[in-house]
């Protein structure tokens, strides 16, 4: 079983190369995971997440996606994978793969062949004269482009990140994950093969194991090139903004049946001030459940929305407040969102409503144990953020949490930016905070 109470330690394997492993007999897979972590740059994000579409066309060994496919089939169904996404300003491009343990199988045999799969495809990609497959790549173009595009299609999310570029426009958590579309014309075979190279041998690089304990030396799979690099790039804390510097007022039009308002608020609190415990549950209280201010006050008995949350970002300690309102309901649903923002404020909140936040919480952090890809992550924000803090830690802590304290951390929290999207054709929307 997992020990909550265990802070796993994390082995240097290589220059600039991690290992921290989980053992546990919970579950009947292992799952291991590969985080490349690059700052999130305007000038490579498309690069960085066009990569691993190109890496999982194929291999030396593995010469198509068909041909990994068939081969993790016959390794009793493992299955591969890759992700891009941002924490913070920090760009993370993740491999991971998982496999059934091989006491459910009988086949000690499995882990080998899984580790020489999985690091072919990441440090043996299928080239031609040197470089990546020139049909691999215009066809994952034409693949990340339509992804980019289709980003619009979810309104929810679209207007969520809508907002955080326009509010953090001057920074780099303001850049998409995924890139841009008109970045995709530039990117050929050879520039991307050459990024490639230039991303294996400077980047930090994170690997997690969550599984039964096993005599497996990852080391033996990774080139001896990558394993003595001579430079790794330094990525620098993320920024934390106290104050806005100005209100940004953002209006945008397209055929939709539903208004999306969000707000972007700032806190000034970095995950590492004491207040930071705090100013998770105060914005638990605020739009974290459906025991919220927000989806009891705006939702539930004003009919205003429907829906309504709050998100926090740990990272850049930026509270996002997202919501679906009509159209005709967006001043008095802003109205009624910031009245809810200054009750607590004014410690205007029971402590029934600060023990459900704190069981929130806390039911969450539990529940991380019962799946690898939970626990691995939770690993990885342990390393991203510099801390050596288990889940029985941040219980705790979250525990600890007073009445006070959640007041005096939200007393700095302040509006920066009012993000709407409305319908063509719809009269102006005047919402004014």
């Amino acid at each position: 079983m997992i020990n909550l109470l265990e802070i796993p330690i994390s082995e240097k394997i290589g220059n600039g190369i991690n290992i921290t492993s989980i053992y546990t007999n919970k579950f009947k897979s292992n799952y291991l995971s590969f985080y490349f972590i690059r700052p999130l740059g305007r000038e490579e994000v498309t690069l960085n997440a066009l990569l691993p579409m190109v890496l999982n066309r194929g291999s030396q060994t593995y010469n198509d996606f068909l041909a990994i496919e068939r081969e993790l089939e016959l390794l009793y169904g493992a299955n591969f994978d890759y992700d891009v996404y941002k924490s913070g300003e920090k760009q993370i491009i993740k491999f991971s793969i998982e496999w059934a343990d091989s006491k459910y199988i009988n086949d000690n045999s499995v882990d080998k062949k899984v580790m020489e799969i999985f690091f072919d495809i990441i440090f043996h990609p299928a080239y031609d004269n040197g470089i990546f497959i020139k049909d691999y790549v215009e066809q994952e173009k034409q693949n990340l482009k339509n992804k980019i595009k289709s980003r619009i299609n979810d309104k929810r999310s679209y207007a969520i990140s809508r907002c955080i570029e326009e509010m953090c426009k001057t920074e780099s958590f303001g850049i998409y994950s995924l890139g841009y579309v008109e970045d995709l014309d530039s990117i050929d075979s050879e520039n991307l093969t050459k990024h490639y190279k230039k991303m294996i041998s400077e980047t930090p690089i994170e690997v997690i194991y969550v599984g039964d304990e096993k005599e497996i030396d990852i080391t033996k799979y990774i080139p001896h090139n990558i394993m003595n690099r001579q430079f790794i790039i330094n990525i620098p804390r993320e920024t934390v903004l106290e104050k806005s510097q100005h209100r940004n007022h953002i209006e945008e039009r397209m055929q939709v049946n539903q208004g999306k308002l969000v707000l972007g608020l700032l806190s000034g609190i970095p995950y590492e001030n004491e207040l930071f415990e705090a100013l998770t549950v105060g914005n638990v209280i605020l739009g974290g459940s459906s025991s919220s201010k927000l989806f009891r006050e705006v939702r539930e008995k004003n009919s205003l929305a429907y829906y309504v949350n709050s998100i926090l970002f740990k990272h850049k300690s930026i509270i996002l407040i997202d919501s679906g309102v009509d159209f005709k309901n967006m001043q008095r649903a802003l109205e009624l969102i910031n009245e809810q923002i200054r009750k607590i404020k004014e410690a205007d909140f029971t402590d029934n409503e600060l023990q459900l936040a704190k069981k929130e919480i806390t039911t969450s952090l539990k529940e991380i144990v019962d799946s690898n890809h939970s626990i691995a992550s939770y690993i990885l924000d342990n390393i991203l953020t510099k801390k050596s803090e288990n889940i029985e830690d941040r219980i705790n802590k979250i525990n600890a949490v007073s009445k006070e304290e959640v007041v005096k951390a939200f007393n700095g929290v302040n509006l920066d930016t009012i993000y709407v999207l409305t319908r063509e054709g719809e009269g102006d929307i005047d919402v004014k905070d």
